[in-house]
């Protein structure tokens, strides 16, 4: 949640959004830097992009930088909104997705027990198939079969994205008010 704060901060700074103090500036010539624009934000989006992917193929599937990728994609869509504005669709994005998510779990309850019984078995049973395929791949000593294993457990595990993406695009708007608000600012 920081991190995505900071990330939505960030991107005020860099659309010229976050006032900044010249005192943060001594010794530059000129006024403080108003921001550097979209290219350099989608030049960034794309680095993140593929370190974000890097680490999917190198480390673990479970990387947080392809969701901050994602969300960021829609930042600009932000650009120059009110506050306001920006808050309601923070909470939109974060409370709507959860409350899908969790309407969902709870909706097993609504189903009968042998239907219960019957969806746990299947799901048990898909495990069971899934965690054999990644524990084979994952044995391998061939680089590329794990390389590949981690991507398709990232692939099978990314429908977590359906929540995590609107829920970090409005923590990273949360960000952006905070850095037009100066909340971020350190008295040097």
């Amino acid at each position: 949640t920081l991190f995505a704060m900071l990330f939505g901060a960030g991107f005020a700074v860099m659309m010229g959004e976050a006032p900044l103090r010249r005192e943060v500036f001594v010794g530059q010539a000129g006024p403080p830097p108003l921001g550097i624009g979209l290219w350099a934000y989608y030049r960034r989006l794309v680095l993140i992009g593929l370190l974000g992917l890097l680490h999917v193929l190198l480390l673990w599937y479970g990387d947080i930088l392809m969701i901050y990728v994602l969300a960021g994609l829609a930042l600009p869509l932000f650009c120059k909104r009110r506050i306001g504005t920006l808050l309601v669709w923070a909470v939109v994005l974060i409370v709507v997705p959860q409350g899908i998510y969790l309407l969902l779990l709870s909706s097993l309850q609504l189903v009968g027990p042998e239907e219960l019984a019957e969806i746990l078995a299947s799901y048990a049973e898909e495990t069971r198939g899934w965690m054999t395929y990644l524990i084979e791949g994952y044995r391998s000593s061939d680089f590329g079969v794990i390389a590949w294993t981690r991507l398709n457990e990232f692939g099978y595990n990314f429908w977590y994205a359906l929540t995590l993406v609107p829920t970090g695009l409005g923590v990273m708007l949360i960000g952006m008010v905070l850095a037009r608000k100066e909340r971020f600012r350190l008295d040097v």
